[in-house]
């Protein structure tokens, strides 16, 4: 398995003097991970190097403490290389797509409708559900920032892909601050 750093084109034998290629040695899940919907759906990964960082390749900005969830409205930016549109081809290079915060108890609503037991746990944070903008396929495990470029979320999983009232489901990452700590200290 290989992990990519300062790519922005999908094809990888298409060369970007800026990318670099990492072996992953060890790949490490949150250990009450069951299935996404019920929360803990994170994994950090062990590279056979460090990351060599540049104008193109920045450390991420995690959450300083447990934050409480994005003020009402929060607008948030999801990068990513999935698909833009349900079943269609992975798209060929870096796309961003901004969205609103949506609170829990909204999301919780909206969502019951495709699972009607669904309950978005204090770790899970929702965004979108206004049409055409929404993670898909491919993006699973990619981050959501903030407007100050701080990663609060990471995509977990949805219902379609940019459908209208129905948000995407994010694990929030301060919720797993300790954790990360705890498991990055390889």
């Amino acid at each position: 398995l290989k992990a990519f750093t300062g790519r922005t084109i999908t094809n990888i034998r298409v060369s970007e003097p800026s990318s670099r290629s990492y072996t992953v040695i060890k790949i490490v899940p949150h250990e009450k991970l069951r299935r996404p919907a019920h929360g803990n759906d994170i994994s950090v990964v062990k590279l056979d190097k460090d990351i060599i960082f540049n104008e193109n390749t920045k450390p991420v900005k995690l959450p300083y403490t447990h934050a409480e969830d994005p003020p009402a409205g929060a607008v948030l930016t999801l990068p990513g290389y999935g698909v833009t549109s349900v079943d269609g081809p992975l798209a060929p290079q870096m796309q961003y797509v901004t969205m609103k915060y949506v609170s829990d108890k909204e999301c919780q609503s909206l969502l019951r409708a495709y699972a009607r037991s669904l309950v978005i746990v204090p770790a899970q944070l929702c965004a979108g559900g206004e049409a055409g903008k929404d993670g898909c396929q491919g993006d699973s495990g990619g981050p959501l920032f903030d407007s100050s470029g701080v990663q609060v979320g990471i995509v977990s999983y949805g219902f379609g892909c940019g459908s209208p009232n129905t948000p995407g489901v994010y694990t929030q990452t301060s919720h797993f601050l300790p954790w990360i700590k705890r498991n990055t200290n390889f």
